[in-house]
């Protein structure tokens, strides 16, 4: 019975889901983007493409994004994640033009560079990492309804990105954890 509870706030959208994403455009700091399209999976393909309303296998799709940080051409933002569609933010930002750092498939220019990932990783593994990291998930206890929160740490490899970018992303999961169950606000610049 738990289980399907949970599932019931996926399926409603009561989950928070909170994502940092490091993009090839130099933003202004604090700057607020609505993104709202409508995406399809690509048949037979590991990809999603925006289409015009009423397309067949068109979904709608909307997150709300904040500018956190710029540094040598490229912007941290965070993002709250109002659907959940395959590759939904990598396809809306490649988009408007700023791709995720990384994110080949989607048109980056500029790569992941993961030779601090440690040895256990192959080269292709390395190779594929992007800038998107699922930072903060809000739910509430399907038996006690008591509202919660994960925060998964920055993920190791976004050291070889800018340290002001690094630095506000640290600042913004620090922060998330500090406050399991009280809702979130991203925190721009420091």
């Amino acid at each position: 019975r738990a289980l399907k509870r949970f599932n019931a706030q996926f399926q409603s959208r009561k989950i928070g889901k909170y994502y940092l994403a490091v993009v090839e455009s130099d933003m202004e700091v604090g700057q607020p983007c609505h993104w709202e399209d409508f995406v399809r999976k690509i048949p037979d393909a590991a990809r999603a493409e925006i289409v015009p309303e009423g397309h067949e296998g068109a979904r709608h799709a909307r997150l709300e994004a904040t500018v956190l940080a710029t540094a040598e051409g490229l912007s941290l933002l965070g993002i709250d994640l109002a659907t959940g569609r395959m590759h939904q933010i990598r396809v809306q930002a490649a988009t408007r033009g700023c791709p995720i750092v990384g994110d080949w498939v989607y048109g980056a220019r500029r790569r992941l560079i993961a030779e601090q990932m440690g040895a256990s990783t192959t080269a292709r593994e390395r190779s594929m990492r992007i800038a998107l990291h699922a930072l903060r998930l809000e739910f509430h206890h399907p038996q006690t309804a008591r509202g919660m929160a994960a925060t998964a740490p920055v993920p190791a490899h976004w050291i070889t990105l800018p340290e002001r970018i690094r630095a506000v992303a640290q600042h913004n999961a620090e922060e998330s954890a500090r406050r399991v169950g009280r809702g979130w606000e991203w925190i721009c610049g420091l």
